[in-house]
């Protein structure tokens, strides 16, 4: 039952319906905070790590860095204890972005070629916060989660990904990382199959009065995308995310409710549904 208390303390509905404007957007609720530093191809100067045809495969080490570097050193208040990492591209310098990316490679048994599962990368969130002086809150929030705070059944947390589970998190600025399937539609079988996954940070939503849970637009950090050429007050791209329901052709899986559209996310061919979200928040 701790944990069921701690949870209701920590994330209350603060940050959810305050008026937001962005880029001269004027919305009716929402939250931003993406944090102002850039990871923007560091994975690429990680060559041992990168894939056989020389792909990056390191989409969820490079969110799970990013996502702590934000509560170490911009969340406010935050979380300075949070542990250092040794200097592991022996470059004589510790904790940079490179050794975290190289840990979390190492402690969410990342494969260079096939990436990260699911369960590891929210293994791995928590294992690295219970390092620290802090206490972890760590779980993953969708059809895949398998375990659940103590007191609380396992159906808090494993059911169909809601746009209010989505947004409930953000807007307390926990890390949450965002878990999407790429799909490729069948024609013989007019179903949508997935044929890959993706991993990447959010850091605020924004909606309208009238949308309710069909659609947002989201503030999200995506590996894929180069911000280095960006103002540092734009290192994020606005995305939309929708419901499935609208969805022009095809059966979707069961386990998937809203697709996403907008910068790194739109390829001919191909849809990016969402799955799960990841949070972690140190205590």
């Amino acid at each position: 039952m701790r944990l069921i208390g701690f949870l209701i303390f920590v994330f209350s509905f603060q940050f959810a319906n305050a008026q937001l404007e962005i880029n001269e957007t004027k919305y009716d609720e929402g939250t931003f905070f993406a944090p102002p530093f850039n990871m923007s191809k560091v994975d690429f100067e990680l060559t041992d790590l990168l894939a056989n045809d020389g792909s990056s495969q390191l989409c969820a080490p490079m969110a799970i860095t990013h996502a702590f570097e934000f509560l170490k050193r911009y969340r406010n208040p935050g979380f300075a204890n949070l542990p250092r990492v040794a200097d592991l591209d022996h470059d004589g310098v510790e904790d940079t972005f490179k050794d975290r990316i190289r840990y979390f490679f190492q402690t969410c048994s990342t494969d260079k070629n096939t990436g990260t599962l699911y369960r590891q990368a929210i293994g791995c969130m928590d294992a690295f916060i219970k390092l620290s002086a802090y206490q972890s809150w760590a779980y993953m929030i969708g059809p895949h989660s398998a375990n659940a705070p103590a007191g609380s059944p396992l159906d808090a947390v494993q059911h169909v990904l809601r746009l209010g589970d989505i947004k409930y998190y953000v807007a307390n600025q926990a890390a949450v990382l965002m878990g999407i399937g790429w799909y490729k539609f069948n024609a013989a079988t007019q179903m949508w199959e997935r044929t890959g996954g993706h991993f990447f940070n959010l850091y605020g939503y924004a909606a309208m009065a009238g949308w309710g849970e069909d659609q947002s637009d989201l503030f999200v950090v995506n590996s894929w995308i180069d911000y280095r050429s960006r103002p540092t007050n734009q290192y994020y791209d606005t995305i939309k995310i929708s419901s499935t329901r609208y969805l022009a052709q095809g059966t979707v899986p069961s386990e998937v409710a809203y697709e996403l559209t907008g910068n790194g996310f739109d390829f001919a061919g191909y849809k990016a549904f969402v799955e799960d979200i990841f949070v972690a928040f140190p205590y």
